[in-house]
């Protein structure tokens, strides 16, 4: 059974991301599947995993903005899964 974890906070700096992305990595490391959505407009947890020169490049087709676009939703959705290096 799948387990949903949402960390929400309207302030900027407190450790969002890097709580995603360290929490990420150790359920990884105990063998859990794990899927990130980075929903902030700045795209620092992308920019974790991506770095920065990849996730400025992506097209809004390309990020989670596409969900929110109804006339291309089922066009291009498989775009939105970017492998990392990860495991």
């Amino acid at each position: 059974m799948a387990t949903t974890l949402c960390l929400i906070n309207q302030k900027g700096g407190c450790g969002k991301s890097s709580t995603c992305f360290h929490l990420a990595g150790a359920f990884a490391q105990l063998d859990m599947r794990v899927l990130l959505l980075d929903m902030d407009p700045q795209g620092s947890l992308s920019q974790g995993f991506l770095g920065s020169e990849v996730v400025e490049s992506l097209t809004s087709r390309q990020t989670i903005a596409m969900l929110f676009d109804e006339s291309s939703f089922f066009a291009v959705r498989d775009e939105l899964l970017i492998p990392t290096r990860f495991e």
